[in-house]
């Protein structure tokens, strides 16, 4: 398991974090005029990263097409994803799906503080062939949709990835045996 914190309000700095050797959730940032400080507390476990951003200004991000799931929730301020020409605006309390595998992302954060987690799409097709209550053998898992289907999906996803990032793979002992 490897942990990386970051902090500047250097834009220079915040542009080039995370270093190119580590599997990131976002890459090429930009920002508005004014100073642009980043605070950024990421775990990576293998394939799964999950980092804690937080922005002192507005910024956007993108993310590259990969084979893999990146889903946001944001805390503080707004995101909106422009990807592909959306406009889709992602207020305090929300888990969205920023980019499914394949394709790439475009982002905006508003002075906002969310959490990125990135993981290899086949973990949703293994999940499910384990979970009883769905059909085996239905092939990859695909996405219907960025947003979770109600309230209840979305409050159950968010809580799920926070108990991932603040007791699975905060805690190495609590992790053995669950990530892999």
């Amino acid at each position: 398991m490897q942990s990386l914190a970051f902090y500047s309000q250097d834009h220079e700095e915040t542009i080039h974090f995370p270093p190119s050797d580590r599997p990131s959730p976002m890459v090429g940032a930009t920002a508005g005029t004014g100073p642009s400080g980043a605070d950024v507390s990421s775990v990576a476990d293998g394939e799964l990263v999950v980092d804690a951003r937080s922005f002192t200004a507005d910024v956007a991000y993108e993310a590259p097409a990969q084979d893999r799931v990146l889903l946001a929730t944001v805390h503080r301020g707004i995101m909106i994803d422009t990807t592909g020409r959306r406009h889709d605006v992602h207020e305090p309390g929300e888990t969205f799906l920023l980019a499914p595998p394949g394709v790439p992302a475009t982002d905006q954060a508003h002075r906002a503080r969310c959490t990125l987690t990135l993981f290899d799409a086949a973990l949703l097709t293994e999940v499910t062939a384990h979970s009883p209550q769905l059909v085996p053998g239905r092939g990859p898992v695909r996405f219907t949709g960025r947003r979770p289907l109600d309230a209840s999906a979305n409050q159950h996803l968010g809580t799920t990835i926070a108990f991932l990032r603040d007791h699975v793979l905060a805690d190495p002992d609590t992790a053995d045996g669950l990530v892999d």
